[in-house]
């Protein structure tokens, strides 16, 4: 079986079980399941696309693909059976989640919007760092400088403090969504909202703070419309989607042609639609990962790289790292979550160990979405945000911060989350 046919099964399992999960009510919220079935149909479908020639005129082609799309495929079947697993053990004929009152959101957005106050302010302190330094002749030099600079002083203070600040501002959002699903979408509050949250981003000239506000906004949206059982499909596309469908087709292309800004005239020849492959980028350089480290050539990690790295290191990623140290392109290139499942349990374990996660997150968020707290909500934010990054980067050690956060709350839940 060639390239092409197992990027091509991706896609097509994508579609078919994200249609048999919406035809289910009950799936009709941004769990795990379908969060991740969307996020790796995208990727399949931008790799199809690159590979065929529809994007960047063919400078990717399926050799640069050839180990890394059996490894996606993999994942792919790996994850429905874990998510289906999850299903039957929960043995539920309806999820219910608990409701949360709207005046009890209001009081808790009035009283911690301090946090995205403290995001945008984070950010205009970057910006003037960054401007200070100055040596860049466009906007794609001021992006690797900002990615490559160490900030120290007050400057690295804030980097710090606006790092932690757009963690909390994340469950802000979140529980932002949940509310305008209920009162419905104000575009101005949304606008001014989804900016101040991200400027800690834009600040270093990244795009990824489109979909880092987006994704928590959208479960916290399904989410409260679950809540009220609004979750047939008249429910669903009401005015409101509508209008939520028009700021995603916005900032889909300010995504798009901020990118082409950031190039300044480098890659002319690439159209407008070719600034979405970033997210095919991880891939890309899991691909490089498995041509360079063939599996069974290296120790195997067990968990290491995954969930320990961040106190113990990684050899094998170390051994990547450095070889690629020269290429700065490469050097800043979203790795994924695919290379530490490789390191740490080789190409059959890893495609093993994600249907295993796959399991407990969706058998996790199902659990907590049955009990009517703060916390529980921003468990299932913090789950499903997960999946949605694996493409993207090492959802494990992304996520140790904003579980740490979690701890944090939960232990003063009592007077943070005080009625």
């Amino acid at each position: 079986m060639n390239t092409s046919f197992y990027i091509s099964s991706t896609l097509l399992i994508c579609v078919i079980y994200l249609f048999v999960l919406l035809s289910d009510k009950k799936f009709r919220l941004l769990l795990p399941s379908s969060m991740h079935t969307i996020t790796w149909m995208i990727v399949a479908y931008l790799l199809y696309s690159s590979t065929m020639g529809w994007m960047s005129h063919g400078k990717k082609t399926l050799e640069d693909y050839s180990h890394v799309a059996p490894f996606i495929f993999g994942m792919v079947v790996s994850s429905i059976l874990g998510f289906s697993l999850a299903h039957s053990c929960c043995n539920q004929h309806k999820v219910h989640l608990k409701t949360i009152s709207i005046d009890y959101i209001n009081i808790l957005l009035k009283r911690y919007r301090w946090v995205l106050y403290g995001c945008f302010f984070s950010g205009i302190l970057t910006l003037l760092f960054l401007i200070s330094i100055g040596a860049y002749n466009n906007l794609g030099d001021y992006r690797i400088i900002a990615l490559t600079t160490q900030r120290t002083g007050i400057w690295g203070v804030s980097s710090w403090l606006g790092g932690h600040l757009s963690l909390l501002g994340t469950f802000y959002i979140a529980l932002f969504g949940y509310k305008q699903s209920i009162c419905g979408i104000d575009i101005k509050y949304f606008c001014v909202n989804i900016l101040m949250y991200g400027m800690t981003n834009i600040a270093i000239a990244g795009r990824g703070w489109i979909t880092m506000a987006m994704i928590p906004y959208l479960i916290g949206y399904f989410y409260g419309k679950f809540s009220f059982n609004k979750n047939a499909w008249r429910d669903i596309f009401d005015k409101n989607f509508r209008k939520l469908c028009s700021i995603l087709v916005i900032l889909a292309l300010f995504f798009s042609i901020f990118g082409m800004i950031r190039n300044d005239g480098e890659n002319s020849d690439n159209r407008f639609y070719d600034k979405f492959l970033y997210y095919t980028d991880g891939s890309y350089v899991t691909n490089l990962v498995m041509e360079m480290f063939p599996d069974g050539t290296f120790p195997l990690e067990y968990g290491r790289c995954e969930f320990l790295s961040k106190w113990f290191g990684s050899p094998m990623q170390d051994k990547f790292s450095n070889a690629i140290s020269n290429d700065v392109g490469l050097s800043v290139t979203v790795p994924s979550t695919m290379p530490s499942l490789y390191y740490d349990f080789g190409f059959s374990g890893g495609i093993i160990m994600w249907g295993v996660f796959c399991f407990i997150f969706e058998i996790l968020a199902i659990t907590l979405s049955k009990r009517n707290n703060i916390l529980s909500f921003f468990c299932i934010v913090q789950l499903t945000r997960m999946v949605f990054q694996a493409p993207i980067g090492p959802i494990f050690n992304m996520a140790i911060a904003s579980f740490e956060w979690l701890l944090i709350m939960y232990i003063f839940k009592h007077k943070l989350f005080a009625k």
